[in-house]
């Protein structure tokens, strides 16, 4: 550090030699600010293009609890509600959607992160399904039911926050 505050003293007496290391310096600050500008901007991008993509799989796997319903394959439609569920709390970012985590895990997301009445709905709904996947091993319709319902009024509460916080 030293070394440095005698270079710079050095320079100092050396007009073309000083104002050249100005020059130099103030290029690095400009460089580095629009640098910092672009991350910004790009990660901006990036962060709107991954909320368009997490509601499109969200409603692709609502779509396809729906179809499988419709033909009364309700064990198959139970899977793609989760998975639709669990990416619409990752919209609101409530949960972080992860191949490796389990039930419990999303469970103890959302009780960090979700309102309330959303956290006692997403439980209950938990609890339903595992009886589902790790009980009974099948779905049946009125199972299914409750399922959707409770995933619905999930969706529709996530839904209102978000047209609440960008009302506001």
């Amino acid at each position: 550090m030293l070394q440095l505050f005698r270079i710079l003293q050095m320079l100092q007496g050396n007009t073309a030699i000083g104002t050249a290391v100005r020059v130099a310096l103030w290029t690095v600050v400009v460089l580095g600010a629009v640098w910092i500008i672009v991350m910004i901007v790009i990660r901006s991008q990036e962060s709107s293009s991954t909320a368009r993509f997490r509601r499109q799989r969200a409603q692709d796997y609502w779509h396809l609890a729906q179809q499988f319903a419709a033909k009364e394959q309700y064990t198959e439609a139970a899977h793609a509600l989760y998975a639709g569920l669990l990416h619409t709390l990752a919209q609101q970012r409530y949960v972080v959607v992860h191949d490796s985590k389990t039930i419990g895990e999303y469970v103890r997301e959302t009780r960090k992160r979700a309102p309330t009445h959303i956290i006692s709905r997403f439980t209950e709904f938990t609890r339903s399904y595992e009886t589902v996947v790790y009980r009974l091993g099948v779905c049946d319709a009125a199972r299914y039911a409750q399922l959707l319902d409770l995933a619905t009024h999930i969706s529709r509460d996530s839904i209102d926050r978000t047209n609440t916080k960008s009302a506001a």
